[in-house]
């Protein structure tokens, strides 16, 4: 699945130009302020334990990134990831357009709570709508998403674990007018939609119905 949403924040956060920082504790600098970002934009807190960054190479790496949920729901988190590693051109830090030559995430935990209708994730994405009040384009050659467990919690059902298969996304910026906004839009859709379809072939509503009018 944002799904995934951290990546989602992850995304946001960079193009809104959180790289343009320089010195030693570039990391730390980053970390913060992907931190304050996110949680602007979804509206819980972001936390993170761990962000190194070359900003020679453009290489760095995210460890244990947390979303947590929103208030009401059993589990603290509704996303978090182990590891997530970014490679960035740094020459395009400062330019209009800041180009992600590729980001892997590495095993992601993903907490659908409420109704198929009604959940903590449809809660994330609606305030997600809230958009920053700059937006810088953005190029993302390439996200691949690994290792995936949903953990489902919904009301009136077994509290269930699922391994979803990875998720690759390739080109997401359609246009050189592509912002971040456009962008998480697309991924939040997309892991959101195969969330639910695990959920729903999971629980396999269908079959309890048929079997309470058999009886």
């Amino acid at each position: 699945m944002k799904k995934a949403l951290l990546i989602i924040v992850i995304i946001a956060a960079i193009g809104c130009g959180i790289f343009i920082v320089t010195g030693a504790n570039v990391g730390l600098l980053v970390k913060r302020n992907i931190e304050k970002r996110g949680t602007d934009i979804l509206g819980v807190p972001v936390i993170i334990d761990n962000m190194n960054i070359s900003i020679t190479s453009g290489i760095g790496r995210i460890e244990n990134l947390i979303i947590e949920n929103p208030k009401g729901n059993k589990y603290t988190h509704s996303f978090s990831i182990e590891n997530l590693d970014l490679e960035l051109n740094p020459l395009s830090i400062k330019k209009e357009q800041i180009h992600i030559k590729k980001m892997i995430i590495h095993s992601l935990e993903v907490v659908l709570e409420g109704t198929l209708t009604k959940n903590n994730l449809i809660t994330l994405k609606k305030n997600r709508s809230k958009k920053p009040k700059s937006q810088r384009k953005i190029q993302l050659d390439y996200l691949k998403i690994k290792d995936i467990q949903l953990i489902l919690n919904l009301k009136n059902a077994k509290e269930r674990i699922i391994k979803l298969k990875s998720i690759e996304f390739r080109d997401l910026n359609r246009t050189p007018e592509t912002t971040t906004a456009d962008i998480v839009k697309r991924i939040m859709t997309n892991i959101t939609k195969k969330a639910i379809k695990a959920a729903v072939k999971k629980i396999n509503p269908f079959k309890k119905i048929k079997e309470k009018f058999s009886k």
